[in-house]
């Protein structure tokens, strides 16, 4: 028996690969959504390409925030030889970004080359890794990221079939990092880059707990920026923002990716500390304190120095039942450094 010329095995095996394809489709969307936490996003939309496709080269050049234009190449790349000495970043105002914008569907490295003039900066960049192919990633009419894809020597070529891949699984990629940008911008602060004090409190009761009920360490760390309203009055809010940003570089700068560091409010920084006992934090904090008294910036051409003083708390489940508990330990010890004069380290008792 058949039906328009094919026979019921044929259409069961038609349907039944229909079903897989489906399958993977959804598998992949879960993957995707899984998490909204930058890193780990980017880490399962590589893997996921490589998977996929059998891939032996892969890198993603992403932006890392959602109001910026430019994508610079994410460090996870697989593969590609990279030169470290070379700045891999798609400047918005560059003629790559709108075109590939317009663009839908993957297309190879000569395909740009003939679309654009040979002095074009985003082709430099591009053949600095001599990808077979380039992804535009676009959501919501907004180039999100470019994946740049390779095989090895033996097979450059991409067949019709895993470009239809590519074509399916691109969408996904781009509206995951659409919503994870957005999930960025909800709990970031935008002046310092850092965590916003409400994502920290929901963070560290998730690590409070974790670490109550598996007995391990757990440290957090209460800074203040000394003087800042006299600094303020005598420099100017623009210079204090922009001391903000610079102190908030070095915490963030200082710590581990594991780590947490959180604007708390005006010139308070909180950070939690992870598998950390009191002599590491205090050692972490001395650290960050050193390298900002040592810190010289320039603001408008003018050297401008500052000092931080900091309160440290360890997880002590005898006594710190509630996450609020732990935070004033540290905001007390805090209180002390600020009380035997500042540009210092206290550890809570």
């Amino acid at each position: 028996m058949s039906c328009d010329g094919q026979s019921i095995d044929q259409i069961k095996a038609e349907c039944e690969k229909r079903i897989s394809d489906l399958k993977q489709l959804i598998g992949i969307s879960r993957d995707f959504n899984s998490t909204l936490e930058f890193p780990l996003l980017v880490e399962s939309i590589l893997f996921v390409f490589m998977g996929q496709l059998q891939l032996l080269h892969i890198g993603l050049f992403i932006r890392d925030q959602f109001d910026q234009g430019d994508l610079s190449l994410y460090r996870n790349y697989k593969g590609f030889q990279v030169d470290h000495s070379f700045d891999y970043t798609l400047r918005e105002k560059s003629s790559l970004i709108p075109l590939l914008q317009k663009r839908t569907s993957p297309c190879t490295l000569n395909e740009l080359m003939d679309l654009l003039p040979p002095d074009e900066p985003g082709l430099t960049v591009l053949r600095q890794l001599m990808p077979s192919i380039v992804v535009p990633l676009t959501a919501k009419g907004t180039l999100m990221g470019v994946l740049a894809l390779g095989h090895d020597t033996t097979a450059p070529d991409f067949s019709a079939e895993i470009r239809e891949q590519i074509m399916i699984i691109g969408p996904f990629a781009a509206m995951a990092i659409y919503n994870a940008l957005l999930y960025e911008m909800a709990t970031t602060d935008m002046m310092t880059k850092l965590r916003l004090r409400h994502y920290f409190l929901s963070f560290l009761n998730e690590a409070f707990e974790d670490a109550r009920r598996k007995r391990t360490a757990l440290s957090i760390l209460f800074l203040d920026i000394d003087n800042f309203k006299a600094f303020n009055d005598s420099h100017g809010h623009s210079c204090g923002d922009f001391v903000l940003i610079k102190v908030a570089d070095l915490i963030r700068g200082n710590i581990r990716r594991v780590d947490l560091a959180a604007r708390y409010g005006g010139e308070e920084f909180i950070v939690l500390l992870p598998d950390t006992d009191s002599t590491l934090a205090v050692h972490v904090a001395e650290r960050i304190r050193s390298k900002i008294e040592k810190a010289v910036f320039f603001y408008e051409g003018e050297p401008v120095k500052t000092s931080i003083s900091i309160g440290v708390a360890e997880l002590q489940t005898e006594r710190d039942f509630t996450c609020e508990s732990l935070i004033k330990r540290a905001d007390t010890a805090l209180y002390q450094a600020k009380e035997r004069g500042r540009n210092r380290v206290v550890l809570a008792e």
